[in-house]
């Protein structure tokens, strides 16, 4: 079998092996296309089983799945977190990918939980810092990484 490249999902989802092809090459690079699309199950905001209400999730509501998070992926790739009007930045971006890759979620809705990430402290190992703090080149956009799978001399590449 030649060399190719897989999805993560595609390697650990053992119980939809049988669904998908091998030899298809759609499910090489993309990475999304194997992933199973998934609601969330409670909406943001009720109350547990213990009595406690969790946090407010800016985007609780919206429908999760891998075109969903592709959409997010797209958008943060592309959106400068350091913008004097970020909000702007966002619609921007997240109206020019809706175009490519729609998805049921309202503009506005989306910029604001993008928005609350963006500007959510990173915790004490970045002394506070959030992504709003830190320009194009002092973040890594996309993080690539391959890990050979059997056969002689097996390596991983980072």
């Amino acid at each position: 079998m030649p060399a190719r490249r897989w999805s993560f999902s595609a390697i650990s989802d053992r119980g939809r092996h049988a669904e998908l092809d091998p030899e298809d090459e759609s499910l090489g690079d993309s990475g999304a296309a194997d992933e199973p699309v998934e609601e969330l199950a409670e909406s943001a905001g009720t109350v547990s089983t213990d009595g406690a209400v969790p946090p407010r999730l800016p985007l609780g509501a919206v429908a999760g799945g891998a075109q969903f998070g592709t959409l997010v992926h797209e958008v943060l790739e592309r959106v400068d977190f350091l913008a004097a009007d970020l909000d702007a930045e966002l619609r921007t971006y997240i109206d020019d990918r809706l175009e490519w890759n729609p998805w049921p979620v309202d503009t506005a809705t989306l910029a604001a939980g993008l928005r609350a990430a963006i500007e959510t402290p990173l915790g004490p190992l970045f002394e506070g810092l959030r992504l709003r703090d830190l320009g194009r080149s002092e973040r890594l956009g996309e993080l690539s990484f391959e890990l050979r799978l059997g056969g002689k001399g097996a390596s991983r590449q980072m």
